[in-house]
């Protein structure tokens, strides 16, 4: 005989059931958290998180790196690996080409929101305290090329005396310090050099390239 208490456990074992498949689906969601950069499809994860960064190993050749940085990873692709193919090269030459421009903005901005006020002289109201994006972006281009041809270290960027000579010159512009000028600017301008060269190459003919005719 169906009963009253037959009727109540039915309904019990529904709500658990019901209940046992929400947490099922809400478990199967993607947990929440800062997506991984397109890169990523050209590497293979190894190795253990260090310092919040997965290991990474390209896929066309057998660089790799213990903690995998998105900037570094593009960077390969761009400029050192040899086994990608070159529309992937191309399209990471043309992204850090790009990458110091958004770099550089947000980094300005953040710059010129310090309290400029502190410790000025009366001659410092006299002139700008601030300076424009192109004009950072211009000064950034000609701080690496100086570097690099001629053979300066860029730690010097990190010295006292070499911030402070260039605060002299325009209070407004805050030279990058080493690390972003050795890696993002210094790969944005070589990715502008060899897109350059390709660009000027497609307009050539009967190149020839020691004793081989191209």
């Amino acid at each position: 005989m169906y009963s009253e208490t037959d009727s109540n456990l039915e309904t019990d074992t529904s709500f658990l059931s019901s209940t046992t498949n929400n947490e099922n689906i809400t478990s199967s969601k993607s947990q929440p958290g800062p997506k991984r950069r397109a890169v990523w499809q050209h590497f293979e994860q190894v190795g253990v998180k260090n310092s919040g960064h997965q290991g990474c190993k390209c896929k066309y050749c057998n660089w790799s790196q213990k903690s995998g940085k998105p900037n570094l990873m593009e960077a390969h692709l761009a400029l050192n690996c040899r086994k990608v193919s070159k529309e992937i090269k191309n399209i990471y030459l043309n992204l850090i080409k790009n990458r110091d421009n958004i770099n550089n903005n947000k980094q300005q901005l953040k710059k010129q929101k310090l309290d400029i006020s502190k410790g000025k002289k009366l001659d410092d109201f006299y002139r700008p305290a601030t300076i424009n994006f192109e004009t950072v972006k211009l000064a950034n281009r000609a701080l690496v090329k100086f570097f690099v041809c001629c053979g300066i270290p860029f730690s010097t960027t990190n010295h006292p005396f070499f911030r402070d000579f260039i605060n002299i010159l325009h209070p407004g512009y805050m030279p990058p310090y080493r690390t972003e000028l050795s890696q993002e600017l210094l790969d944005g301008e070589l990715a502008r050099v060899l897109l350059n060269i390709e660009q000027e190459l497609k307009h050539e003919d009967n190149l020839t390239l020691g004793i081989f005719n191209i």
